[in-house]
């Protein structure tokens, strides 16, 4: 799949709101915003580095730090290679960069930068991963590997300060290959990071640094990370222990290769108001793993990974993303999780990668976890609760919301109509939204949705219950002539924001 164009839009200018309910009204975002307007050159005096050694020798990339390092604001590091390109190699870990800083390498796209900072020195050869080769991440505590909680051999570190902008290079082989620790106002664009087995190709996190891994707040915040490669990192990008408005974009995320454990691609931990916007993700054991509340997931294409995301907390919005041709679309674990407008079709595909956290096969009730939507993790189809006003004291009621359920649907030539109910709280006000697809969901017909139709704004009367119609207003829903039509639906409840499964997949031919 191709990625999208990059046309370098002001991060800032998608730090908007997108409305409470997302089903009821359209969202916000990066789409809108329009391209930067050139800066002026930068007023900072240029570094060049120019030598591939470490021994801090002027035009090396250490003494270029350390120089930054001693009056910050007033110089950029610009990596400067010769006609062969530029590889460099440190055998101990770099000075932290200090900002207001930059540092810069000749961005060549998407291919290989001519311009590489390489870790490979830094392994520690005592130590084997689950493939047999030597890792460069030991855990803080304990543990070492893929996904493990590292403070340790970042490839560039930011620490406790900020205005820290780095872009236009390789960054390869380190436990992390870009840490911002504790730090604000940070800027990761136009990078590749490939091969970063342990924390993460890019980490975010507030970590407080002790033995119990304590998050900060206030401290790690306002940092963007876009228009990045990320190739073969077992953990691609973590924003964890609370970092807080972290805005991550137009970024590609792939695992191509054998031997690499593919945790996620987006990891979020103990961290809010985060907004994940435009991204492409494929060949993981979870595209997303999202934990915490208040962020907004928008408008991302997860293909061919065992679960396309994951996500638990409350007031979190999802809208406008594209995935398709995964084990498991969407699986969320209880939250008020507001679903609208997402395109989720082709899902029960056989991939089985697991993560650090043992999520593949072996799980008994994998299976069974092959939907579209999911509100019971990765262990398959959740049934509605049978009462309809909700007064048995069933906690799913106010956990899980309902799906529809559709009844005998039909065609005319204006289109077709679908119809069907819902039972849930008495005198709610719900949206119920409808989607086409050319095939049922692989899991007894649980249902997907290819194409979304539009929606309803309705409430349950005093039972709990209400009757619906929605005339699709066209015969050709599909857009390519196709007249038998499966269609499905979610509900999601106005109050809180909770979104159900889909329904069952209703058959509607067209004569």
């Amino acid at each position: 799949m191709a990625h999208r164009p990059k046309i370098y839009v002001r991060a800032l200018a998608t730090l908007l709101g997108s409305g409470l309910l997302l089903a009821a009204c359209g969202g916000s975002g990066s789409e809108d915003a329009q391209p930067e307007t050139p800066t002026p050159s930068d007023p900072r005096t240029p570094l060049a580095v120019t030598k591939a050694g470490d021994d801090g020798s002027e035009g090396t990339l250490r003494w270029a730090i350390q120089r930054s390092n001693a009056n910050p604001g007033t110089y950029r590091i610009v990596l400067t290679p010769p006609a062969g390109g530029l590889e460099i190699k440190p055998t101990t870990e770099l000075p932290v960069l200090v900002g207001p800083a930059r540092i810069e390498g000749p961005w060549t796209g998407e291919g290989t930068p001519t311009v590489a900072l390489d870790g490979s020195a830094l392994y520690d050869t005592g130590i084997l991963n689950e493939a047999g080769n030597p890792v460069a991440c030991p855990g803080q505590t304990s543990g070492f590997g893929a996904n493990v909680r590292s403070l340790r051999n970042p490839g560039l570190a930011v620490v406790d300060t900020g205005n820290v902008e780095i872009t236009g290079f390789e960054v390869r082989n380190f436990c992390s290959g870009i840490m911002l620790l504790r730090s604000k106002a940070n800027h990761v664009h136009h990078m590749k990071l490939v091969n970063n087995r342990g924390a993460a190709g890019v980490l975010v996190t507030g970590d407080a640094g002790d033995t119990a891994g304590s998050a900060t707040s206030g401290l790690s915040v306002d940092n963007i990370v876009e228009y990045n490669v990320f190739l073969n990192n077992s953990d691609s990008m973590d924003v964890a222990r609370g970092s807080e408005n972290t805005l991550i974009q137009f970024n590609k995320f792939v695992i191509d290769a054998q031997g690499i454990v593919p945790s996620q691609a987006i990891e979020i931990l103990s961290s809010s108001n985060n907004k994940v916007f435009d991204n492409e993700a494929s060949g993981f054991a979870e595209a997303l793993q999202i934990g915490g509340n208040n962020h907004e997931i928008a408008r991302n294409t997860l293909y061919g990974n065992s679960i396309a995301f994951t996500m638990s907390g409350s007031g979190n919005k999802v809208y406008d993303n594209v995935v398709h041709s995964n084990r498991l679309g969407i699986s969320t674990r209880g939250g008020a999780i507001t679903l609208s407008r997402n395109l989720v079709w082709d899902q029960g595909k056989d991939i089985s990668l697991c993560n650090a956290g043992g999520i593949c096969s072996t799980n008994a009730n994998w299976l069974n976890a092959r939907l579209g939507i999911s509100l019971n993790g990765s262990t398959g189809h959740v049934a509605n609760d049978l009462v309809a006003n909700c007064t048995d004291g069933y906690a799913d009621c106010d956990t899980r919301q309902n799906y529809p359920v559709l009844t005998a649907s039909t065609w005319q030539p204006s289109g077709f109509t679908v119809n069907g109910t819902l039972a849930s709280r008495p005198s709610t006000a719900f949206v119920i939204e409808f989607f086409a697809s050319h095939k049922p969901g692989v899991v007894d017909g649980w249902g997907e949705g290819e194409v979304y139709l539009g929606k309803l704004e309705v409430s349950t009367d005093a039972n709990g219950t209400l009757t619906f119609s929605f005339p699709t207003g066209t015969s050709d829903p599909l857009k390519d002539g196709t007249k038998s039509v499966y269609f499905t639906a979610t509900a999601t409840r106005v109050s809180n924001g909770q979104t159900s499964e889909f329904s069952q997949a209703i058959l509607v031919a067209a004569p």
